[in-house]
């Protein structure tokens, strides 16, 4: 089972704008400034394993819908049309899942989660 929070083809940390790099020294632990740090290195180790569309996928996305839900970018993510549709792309037999979450969706929606988590238990490996 592979988990990812960040999609491949996230920026470098310098290269966020501005404010979220002065925000994120502020406000943060030296801790989360490091995996913050991380992310892009993170991302593009996600690309280089082996393929995992042969297995059962199952993708949570979060898309905060409630009024005091904050979705997460702060400049992280690349959005040019060439990344956008290389993300979407990836892992083309997944059964994709939107839920009204914020960042940390196993805190606010649990439940699907778990659900997640059961249906990929319960999918039968190929060729059995």
């Amino acid at each position: 089972m592979q988990f990812s929070a960040c999609p491949p083809r996230q920026k470098k940390s310098d290269e966020f704008p501005f404010w979220p790099r002065g925000a994120k020294r502020l406000f943060f632990s030296s801790t989360v400034n490091k995996e913050i740090d991380a992310i892009h290195q993170t991302s593009e180790q996600v690309l280089s394993l082996a393929p995992i569309d042969d297995k059962p996928i199952v993708m949570l996305i979060n898309k905060p819908k409630d009024a005091t839900a904050v979705g997460v970018d702060f400049g992280a993510f690349n959005k040019d049309r060439k990344t956008r549709e290389f993300v979407s792309g990836l892992y083309p037999k997944a059964k994709r899942i939107i839920v009204d979450s914020d960042h940390q969706v196993q805190r606010q929606n649990p439940a699907e989660v778990i659900d997640a988590i059961r249906k990929i238990i319960a999918t039968p490996a190929p060729g059995e």
